[in-house]
């Protein structure tokens, strides 16, 4: 999928561009023109050959992770216009041992869909983000997130399978990889750019920015990162998460109708559940033999005994 932030996360967390010593200003002779096109050309192709280089898993890790961190810091943001914050209500938020709790049933029917994805062996990781909001988004590497706001609307297990599975198998896809690959050679061109200025121009070049100002630029970029991709799924991706569910013995309906009620989102969030349930619908088809079912969930009875009056 097309995401402008990543551009920044390869800066930030991949070190695609680190500062260089700026030279003492000088001005070439002519005759080292050819030269210097030569060696500008030369680089050009070392950033081709970065783009086409294979992510290792090392660096999927540290960008997913850091991608995944971004995305929680800016799920829970309650800023509001005037600069001030709404708090959550208390529902929303959860003690040491609820959290653990609600993590560890997300990690055992997590891990049961994630061994039938398209990657079983990545280290898969499940948490719940503290916020109202209906959300649940994943990253590079196995990071998957559910906000306490969406399992509050969770009616059983079958439910929280289908937006697990939904996001896991867009972790699995690989498609951010992709994309992380096609910006390492932005990322190197821009630095070489930035090298190549001449040095009367450096002065009225962009300043690099603090790792304050980077995170603060990334929070504000994932508002149009998440509006574009938190529930960007392909048909392909629909029909892989369905069978898992199915694969699973829960009944993906059933997560059809939790879509179906999701709000759409402001604040930066796109939902589009009844787009997505009309695939789920199309796509579920139970396998010959097997009753499906659609158990209790101990994370969602837990936020939902916190929730009612």
């Amino acid at each position: 999928m097309t995401r402008p932030l990543i551009g920044l996360l390869v800066l930030t967390s991949l070190g695609a561009c680190r500062p260089r010593a700026s030279a003492p200003p000088t001005s070439p002779p002519p005759s080292s023109s050819a030269a210097a096109l030569g060696a500008s050309m030369a680089k050009a192709q070392e950033c081709r050959r970065l783009a086409a280089r294979p992510v290792t898993p090392e660096e999927e890790q540290r960008f997913g992770a850091e991608l995944a961190r971004l995305l929680r810091l800016r799920a829970s943001d309650r800023t509001n216009a005037d600069g001030g914050v709404s708090p959550e209500p208390p529902w929303a938020t959860l003690t040491d041992r609820e959290r653990a709790e609600v993590e560890q049933d997300l990690t055992s029917l997590g891990q049961r869909l994630a061994s039938s994805s398209a990657r079983p062996s990545l280290p898969w990781s499940f948490t719940v983000v503290e916020t109202e909001r209906s959300l649940f988004f994943s990253a590079p590497g196995g990071f998957v997130s559910i906000s306490t706001g969406l399992l509050a609307r969770v009616e059983n297990e079958a439910q929280l399978a289908l937006v697990l599975s939904l996001a896991i198998t867009g972790a699995a896809s690989g498609r951010d990889l992709k994309e992380l690959r096609r910006m390492r050679e932005t990322a190197c061109l821009a630095e070489q750019l930035q090298a190549d200025l001449p040095a009367e121009m450096k002065s009225f070049s962009e300043p690099r920015l603090t790792p304050e100002q980077t995170q603060a630029t990334s929070l504000h970029m994932l508002s149009g990162l998440v509006a574009a991709s938190a529930m960007d799924f392909t048909e392909d991706e629909v029909t892989t998460a369905v069978h898992a569910v199915a694969g699973a013995g829960l009944q993906p309906v059933d997560g059809a109708r939790l879509l179906d009620g999701l709000p759409r989102e402001g604040d930066g969030w796109r939902i589009d559940g009844p787009g997505l349930a009309a695939l789920v619908r199309k796509h579920a088809e139970p396998p010959r033999g097997k009753k499906l079912s659609a158990p209790r969930s101990k994370a969602a009875d837990l936020i939902s005994r916190k929730k009612a009056p």
